[in-house]
C-alpha cells in the first residue's frame, strides 16, 4: 500500500511538473488549486507513510519533515491564490532549497543502513539544492522562468517518489 501511494503521488507530482513546465504563462493561475490539492495530497502521503512505518523503516525523518513543509505549502498556496501568482518564485526557491536539503540527508541516512538507493537520493538532494539556490541568487530569472522552475521541482519530487517506491523493500530496518 504504502509503495503504491508513494509510486501515485510520484507520479502525479511528475505529471503536474510537466503542465506547469509546458503552460507558463496561464498555469499558475490556472491550476493553483490543483496546485495545492496535489501538495496537501502529496504532504497527507508522506505524512501516512512515516506515521505507519517509523519504527520499521530506515531513512523517514526526513520524510516527515518533507511532508509538513509540502503540507503548509499547499495550504498556504490553496487559501491564498494570490501569493501563487506574486510570489511563487520565493516561496517554491526556498521549498526547493529545504526539500534538496533534506533528500540529500535522506540519502546520507540510508547510506549509513546500507540501504539501496541512497546514492539516487543524495544526487537528487543536490539538484535539487543547486536548482533552489540558483533561483534564489537569480530572483529575476526565476520570476520569469516560474513554469519551469515550479514544474523542474515537481518533476524532481516526482522522481523522489518513485525512488522510495522503488526501492521500498531496500529500507526496512
Amino acid at each position: 500500500m504504502y509503495r503504491t501511494l508513494w509510486l501515485c503521488g510520484g507520479l502525479l507530482l511528475v505529471l503536474a511538473g510537466v503542465l506547469v513546465a509546458f503552460n507558463p504563462g496561464g498555469a499558475l493561475r490556472a491550476v493553483s488549486v490543483f496546485l495545492a490539492l496535489m501538495l496537501i495530497g502529496n504532504g497527507l502521503a508522506e505524512l501516512a507513510v512515516y506515521s505507519r512505518l517509523r519504527g520499521i523503516f530506515c531513512g523517514l525523518g526526513s520524510t516527515l519533515l518533507n511532508a509538513i513543509i509540502t503540507l503548509l505549502l499547499g495550504l498556504l498556496v490553496l487559501f491564498n491564490r494570490w501569493i501563487t501568482v506574486v510570489t511563487v518564485p520565493v516561496l517554491f526557491s526556498v521549498w526547493i532549497l529545504f526539500i534538496g536539503v533534506t533528500t540529500f540527508l535522506r540519502g546520507l541516512e540510508l547510506h549509513q543502513f546500507q540501504a539501496r538507493g541512497w546514492l539516487a537520493f543524495m544526487a537528487l538532494g543536490i539538484l535539487q539544492v543547486l536548482l533552489g539556490l540558483a533561483a534564489i541568487f537569480q530572483p529575476m530569472t526565476a520570476i520569469a522562468l516560474v513554469g519551469m522552475l515550479v514544474g523542474g521541482q515537481l518533476i524532481l519530487r516526482g522522481v523522489d517518489a518513485i525512488l522510495s517506491a522503488l526501492f521500498f523493500n531496500s529500507f526496512y530496518l
